[in-house]
């Protein structure tokens, strides 16, 4: 009896080693599943061609061949094997090989390599070892769709009790700590903000299982006014947890440029200049491929290729400091504003769409909201901004155009239209004309503006006397209308003249 069983044992064994020598060369690959982790073992495998450009190895390898059946990005992993494994992807066929990915030690001594794959595209895939090591493993394919954006939490940063609000229906309410002082908001529309100190101030959320499920495939961004500021100054934390490692944190590196923290995993640093005392809508975008895109004044300034996903972290979500009781903290002195945080990656364009609403969030019920076009830079270094508040209900006749972000003792006025155009440098400008043709003009008494010692100006219009060029007409329900404005700058002494994005409102 004892001799038939390990006659079984020494059968299974010898049938398992065939397996996997089966697909020894590329050209015998064994087809592999998305979404179906698959056993291998090398350790009867031999060392094929083409040599490994990311590992020098003389280990034994074996294949496997995938055919996407979507499009989407795909992970291909060996993470947990038994041994330091090595991993590349092929495209073409077996007698035309091109190498498109080769990995060694992405998830510690394991290996793992993410691509975008459309429906149909075939992958050749090789697993072997780093130097000369072997063994057993499980490889899979896991295509990996990025999720909907949706708004998880939003700190408008308005209170005037203890409690931090969150206002994103998901009521992940916060708690204040320190002596912290409500202060004007960063821009029109977004009501206050609050002054942190740099020595204690932060605002601790608790737990919360929607903000502990984004490890990538996220956005935060935030409104930040750093009062003090120099290139020593340790990173001033304005979001983030402070749970295990590879948890996740966002600041400013003093004026050095911004961070995104995976804590003892990765810091992914951008340069960037700050300057004390000016407000500055700052975001970042983690995608599923765990690369990050940073963002300033809704325009994208850089993108830091990551290695990892951050970690669960189930510990407190911090506004204004990390690891505030711990004997190294980190905090924001200035002012923070309209926390926003998102699950999902949002596009350039809604970065930009965010920041040129201030206070608003993708889906926000703001009837007046939103702007559109090109921002051009002005002598300030920043674009001026066109907003509104109001209401979007013609027969109300309630909504004011304001202006922000313009060089001090600028004359202007606003434009409107009821079709959007795009012509960059019209009339010599440098900015870029955003409305089309039959452009009305407010310039009739007391609507030329100046933008004064504050760089910002407004208008309350009058909706039964809407501009045009052959009179004033009435907004009508149902009526689109899009409104700009021009105004006059200085640069190098010389006259110039320049345009704020544009903005639409549909009327009801």
């Amino acid at each position: 009896m004892r001799l038939r069983s390990l006659h079984l044992l020494t059968s299974a064994a010898l049938c398992t080693a065939g397996v996997f020598a089966q697909n020894d060369e590329c050209a015998t690959a064994l087809t592999i599943n998305a979404n179906t982790p698959t056993p291998f073992d090398t350790l009867s495998a031999t060392l094929s061609a083409p040599a490994w450009p990311c590992v020098g190895s003389t280990a034994p390898d074996i294949w496997f061949v995938f055919t996407a059946t979507q499009t989407a990005i795909h992970r291909f992993e060996t993470c947990g094997s038994s041994y330091d494994t090595a991993l590349q992807i092929f495209s073409g066929s077996c007698a035309a090989l091109s190498s498109v990915g080769c990995n060694d030690d992405a998830c510690v001594v394991s290996s793992r390599i993410e691509l975008q794959l459309n429906s149909g595209d075939v992958r050749y895939i090789r697993v072997g070892g780093f130097s000369s090591s072997s063994g057993f493993g499980t490889l899979a394919v896991v295509p990996v769709v990025a999720q909907p954006v949706s708004l998880v939490a939003h700190y408008p940063l308005n209170d005037t009790g203890t409690t931090c609000s969150d206002i994103s229906g998901n009521n992940i309410d916060g708690i204040y700590s320190g002596g912290l002082q409500g202060q004007p908001g960063a821009a029109v529309g977004t009501g206050a903000s609050v002054d942190f100190n740099g020595a204690g101030d932060h605002a601790e959320i608790f737990g919360a299982l929607p903000l502990d499920q984004l490890v990538n495939d996220f956005t935060v961004m935030a409104w930040v006014n750093a009062q003090v500021i120099s290139p020593g100054t340790t990173v001033m934390r304005v979001f983030g947890n402070q749970g295990p490692a590879g948890s996740w944190s966002f600041g400013l590196r003093g004026n050095a440029g911004l961070r995104f923290t995976t804590h003892g995993v990765l810091d992914y640093d951008l340069a960037a200049v700050f300057n004390a005392g000016q407000w500055y809508h700052i975001a970042l975008t983690m995608d599923v491929l765990n690369d990050v895109t940073f963002y300033v004044n809704g325009a994208p300034v850089g993108t830091v290729l990551g290695a990892q996903p951050a970690s669960t972290p189930n510990a407190s979500y911090m506004i204004g400091a990390w690891n505030p009781f711990g004997t190294i903290p980190e905090f924001f002195n200035g002012n923070i504003d309209d926390v926003q945080v998102y699950a999902g990656v949002l596009t350039p364009t809604q970065v930009q769409q965010l920041y040129s609403n201030p206070g608003t969030s993708l889906g926000s019920s703001n009837p007046i909201c939103c702007g559109y076009c090109d921002f051009t830079p002005n002598s300030t270094g920043q674009p001026g901004i066109i907003q509104a508040t109001g209401t979007n209900t013609a027969a109300a006749n309630n909504v004011q155009l304001s202006v922000i972000q313009l060089p001090l003792n600028s004359f202007g006025f606003f434009l409107t239209s009821r079709s959007q155009g795009h012509v960059p440098g019209a009339g010599g400008s440098q900015g870029t004309l955003c409305l089309g043709a039959s452009i009305g003009r407010y310039v009739g008494p007391g609507q030329i503006k100046n933008s004064g010692q504050t760089g910002s100006f407004s208008l309350v219009l009058n909706l039964m006397q809407q501009p045009t060029p052959t009179g004033f007409v009435s907004v009508l329900p149902g009526e689109n209308w899009n409104y700009q404005a021009w105004y006059r700058d200085s640069v190098g002494g010389a006259a110039v003249s320049n345009f704020t994005n544009g903005r639409t409102i549909t009327f009801n």
